[in-house]
């Protein structure tokens, strides 16, 4: 049985892929390619703990055609130096094996019937509704990053109320909020908890286009053009969610626009010492000032103009935090604000149009030791 498909459409298609691969799960299904008919049209089918993806690849096959499955990475590293610009693809079922190339470039995968890829099971409610893909984009691109495994759930929250997308995250150093008007066609009250791992995979998959949620039991389906992603929630009450707004409304001590260009410069410097740790930033008198510190290599201190300040104020931030949240802005003048979250506990505050992201207070080890 042969196929033949496009080398360039064949590495885009194999890429693309691979975000839902669990490549070091060698020898199982999560770590192949599973090919297969539906419609005599050619799908691919990946998976993982998290999610499954299901790709058309609109390439027409006949009514003989036998499932298979085969090796991503060999696969897909074949193809990526293959230089013909047709990809055969032969898959001999009494073999076990899939010829890849031609005469002057070949390539033999082992390959089974595709039994071991065990499809998620979706149990759908009657709730299917259309997201702008780039506003879905944003809402996870711009929290995702600030949840990890140290956190309690380890997850990005998706609200929809009043014509409103609303996506939090959280971890014992940070939170995050996107908020942004999706129309008429967004439910009421409708909440998801999406696994880190798969908004992470969400942000290089998604496109300019509508995406179709379909809820169901357990899982989402999330559908635009060729693809069909089916993902895991993370099950927990959405009562015992903190309320992270309360935070965000927190009074302001002091407030600063500044440059972001001169900003990163600054903490670069900073980070010559405090890369893995906490810098200080006080503002004062329309200045800002970095330091940086280890008892071990010494330290540093740099000072930048405010473009407009009001009040003064001083916090402690780790400087990696700070960098991966300036890292998602795209306005070259920031605006920060220092809150007072609890009694004599200040924390820093990015405002960036719809992305709100909040630096929780660091105490330093000297401070615990003088106290």
């Amino acid at each position: 049985m042969k196929i033949s498909i496009d080398t360039f459409l064949a590495n885009k298609l194999f890429k693309k892929s691979k975000l839902t691969c669990n490549l070091s799960m060698k020898g199982t299904a999560d770590s192949e390619f599973n090919f297969f008919a539906k419609n005599n049209q050619l799908h691919l089918q990946t998976i993982n703990d998290y999610c499954q993806q299901i790709i058309n690849t609109k390439i027409d096959v006949g009514s003989d055609f036998e499932t298979f499955s085969c090796e991503a990475n060999l696969t897909s590293d074949f193809a990526n130096i293959y230089t013909s610009d047709k990809l055969n693809m032969i898959y001999s079922a009494d073999k076990n094996i899939v010829h890849l190339g031609d005469k002057s470039a070949k390539c033999v995968v082992l390959a089974n019937d595709g039994s071991d890829f065990i499809p998620f099971n979706f149990i759908p409610k009657s709730i299917v509704f259309d997201v702008p893909g780039n506003s879905l984009w944003h809402a996870l691109n711009y929290t995702a990053f600030s949840t990890s495994k140290e956190s309690m759930i380890n997850a990005v929250y998706l609200n929809f109320d009043s014509a409103y997308l609303t996506a939090y995250s959280f971890d014992d150093r940070r939170m995050s909020r996107f908020r942004i008007k999706i129309g008429e066609n967004c439910p009421e009250f409708e909440s998801f908890f999406i696994p880190k791992e798969t908004a992470e995979i969400l942000i290089n998959l998604l496109q300019d286009n509508t995406v179709t949620f379909e809820v169901g039991q357990r899982h989402l389906k999330l559908s635009w053009e060729d693809t069909i992603l089916i993902l895991s929630l993370v099950q927990i009450d959405k009562k015992t969610y903190p309320d992270l707004n309360k935070f965000f409304r927190k009074d302001d001590k002091a407030e600063f626009k500044v440059n972001k260009s001169e900003l990163t410069k600054a903490l670069k410097l900073a980070g010559l010492v405090a890369k893995n740790s906490f810098i200080n930033i006080e503002l004062k008198d329309k200045t800002l000032i970095f330091t940086g510190s280890d008892k071990e290599r010494g330290s540093t201190q740099n000072k930048i103009e405010c473009i407009s300040s009001t009040n003064s104020g001083e916090v402690q931030v780790l400087h990696k935090d700070l960098m991966d949240c300036i890292s998602k802005t795209e306005d070259e003048e920031l605006v920060f604000k220092i809150k007072e979250i609890d009694e004599d506990k200040l924390s820093l505050c990015l405002i960036h149009g719809n992305f709100n992201h909040l630096l929780m207070p660091i105490v330093s080890k000297d401070d615990n030791e003088e106290e």
